[in-house]
């Protein structure tokens, strides 16, 4: 890195636009779950609530840098990434405000908060929980649970039906991919002293535990009356891939690129799962 560079811009310039699929695919998830029990969407309602999740996720970058950059300097000498952390958190209380007044989406804003509220717990102090063990819990809940209910009540504007059954499966695969992102840094979290899955149970405990979810979230689609045939049998796709690499799990200890290749076939279940949803919505 160059020593003059400003770190929001390095850390951003590195992060490639895809990244932001973390936090707008559930939003998209959630908001295709309203359609698919109240057959409602707004254009406007659906804007707003991807642009939250821009916010979010800019918020997300900068917090990154900063804590990297804290690590290694004096914390009062990083103040050129908390500009751009404060025009992204704007942008989410912005959003959330439209959504809350004009739209008549009044929990929105708290729930949004809460958002914020979520990222401040996970990145820095006092509670600091992605260094202590609570990070892969956080994630499950922010991107499994409340990202989805913002799209779901962007939409509908109401929690009734809630939609327990469909949200459950997203929960566990957002817990299973969670887990899977630490394992290719297992040693550099060790070296930083965060207390990941990885680091406190082993690669091939955390591993375990992912595919547990995984499959936790096949169970309950397979028994869930309703749902397109075709999302169905995509998500045995990445089930099927993690039930076949079973006996390399050995290789998860010590093999960087088995690491990434356990870790992205963990990805692609979330995924399937929530863009294959909201496809079947389209089409239908």
């Amino acid at each position: 890195m160059e020593a003059n560079r400003p770190i929001y811009k390095t850390r951003i310039g590195a992060s490639q636009l895809i990244a932001s699929a973390f936090f707008l695919t559930p939003l998209i998830l959630g908001q295709a779950i309203a359609f698919f029990i109240d057959e409602t969407f707004f254009w406007s309602a659906g804007l707003l609530t991807l642009t939250c999740g821009l916010g979010l996720y800019l918020c997300v970058v900068c917090g990154n840098a900063y804590t990297e950059h804290c690590q290694r300097t004096d914390m009062h000498q990083s103040p050129k990434i908390l500009p751009t952390g404060t025009f992204a958190a704007l942008m989410v209380t912005g959003a959330g405000l439209y959504l809350a007044f004009y739209l008549d989406r009044p929990l929105i804003f708290p729930l949004t908060a809460i958002c914020l509220a979520l990222f401040w717990a996970y990145h820095f102090p006092p509670l600091q929980l992605a260094m202590r063990g609570g990070g892969e819990i956080l994630q499950a809940i922010g991107f499994g649970l409340l990202l989805p209910l913002i799209g779901y009540y962007a939409q509908t504007g109401n929690w009734r039906p809630l939609p327990q059954t469909l949200l459950m499966p997203y929960i566990l695969l957002q817990l299973a991919t969670a887990i899977a992102y630490a394992l290719p840094n297992r040693e550099a979290d060790i070296a930083r002293s965060k207390k990941t899955w990885s680091v406190l149970l082993g690669n091939r405990t955390a591993a375990a535990l992912a595919v547990a979810a995984c499959l936790g979230a096949q169970y309950q689609l397979v028994w869930s009356r309703g749902l397109p045939t075709l999302l169905v049998g995509l998500m045995l796709i990445p089930v099927a891939a993690l039930l076949a690499a079973a006996p390399l799990h050995h290789r998860l200890d010590d093999s960087f690129f088995h690491q990434c290749v356990f870790k992205n076939i963990v990805f692609s279940a979330g995924y399937i799962y929530a863009l294959g949803f909201s496809l079947a919505q389209l089409w239908n």
